[in-house]
């Protein structure tokens, strides 16, 4: 079977922020093992919760939003260099 999409070179900007996200995410876990083990809120737990907000929440999402839309975007390129109509590429 032969493919029929051409070659291109693959994009590094999407893999590094994929990594990103997973660092993202991995840094915004981090913090529940820094909580004290007596359900007293302290002055690092507070400090640690507006620094994941301030600098990991605040970021993660508009990453994820962009990454997810980039990825719409290349499954229609896809479809759409196939030759499938519109109505056809919503369907995937």
């Amino acid at each position: 079977m032969k493919n029929t999409t051409p070659a291109v070179q693959r994009k590094l900007t999407p893999d590094l922020a994929r990594g990103f996200m997973l660092l993202f995410i991995a840094l915004a876990h981090a913090n529940q093992f820094l909580f004290s083990s007596d359900r007293e809120i302290t002055m690092t737990d507070q400090i640690t919760v507006f620094l994941r907000q301030l600098f990991i929440d605040s970021r993660a999402f508009p990453l994820f939003a962009i990454l997810f839309g980039y990825g719409l975007h290349k499954l229609y390129t896809r479809q759409e260099m196939k030759g499938a109509p519109w109505r056809e590429t919503k369907k995937y």
